[in-house]
């Protein structure tokens, strides 16, 4: 027998709620995904550094991919631009020898933009005409952390520890070398 009170035995009716946003669905499929997004960004900026450095941070990159999920939801996009444009700066601390590639921001955060959009072209993949719009959206979200990313200076980083130099180290004057033996 059942109850003929659904709040006792059965389940209330649902409604469906008022539809969500384009926006808002984005940022939910990317929040849903942030921890598959940000090991894809840290293997991919790993393999573009080889042996020069160690990747992208799990930690930054979840962020930088938890702050585009709330730039989408609450139209803040100065938030995600200062996360994209500064998600390499962790390993300019970890390479002193001028290995790492040329615009290095701009290429580390346009790592991240890819494998978002794929992950939300994939969400997507059986409505083509939410792909594009949802492609429109992220491209104007992300043009404004590529603009920044351009204006930061064209030279390389000075390090703090001179380069490497093809001359030997020599010692000082009256310092002993001792030879083994």
């Amino acid at each position: 027998e059942s109850s003929a009170d659904p709040g006792i035995g059965g389940a209330p009716d649902q409604q469906p709620g008022p539809p969500i946003s384009l926006e808002a669905d984005m940022a939910r499929i990317i929040e849903e995904q942030a921890d598959v997004i940000a090991q894809k960004q840290l293997y991919h900026s790993q393999l573009m550094l080889g042996v020069a450095a160690l990747g992208t941070d799990i930690v930054s990159a979840k962020q930088s991919t938890m702050m585009v999920a709330s730039a989408l939801r609450s139209g803040n996009t100065p938030i995600a631009t200062d996360a994209l444009v500064k998600l390499g700066d962790a390993q300019f601390a970890q390479v002193n020898d001028r290995t790492l590639p040329y615009r290095f921001n701009s290429q580390i955060s346009g790592l991240l933009q890819g494998i978002i959009l794929d992950a939300i072209s994939q969400a997507y993949s059986s409505q083509p005409d939410k792909i594009t719009e949802a492609q429109l959206m992220l491209s104007k979200l992300f043009a404004s952390a590529n603009v920044e990313a351009m204006r930061l200076p064209k030279e390389p980083p000075r390090f703090q520890a001179p380069a490497f130099s093809p001359e030997p180290l020599r010692l000082a004057a009256g310092e002993a070398v001792e030879q083994p033996k």
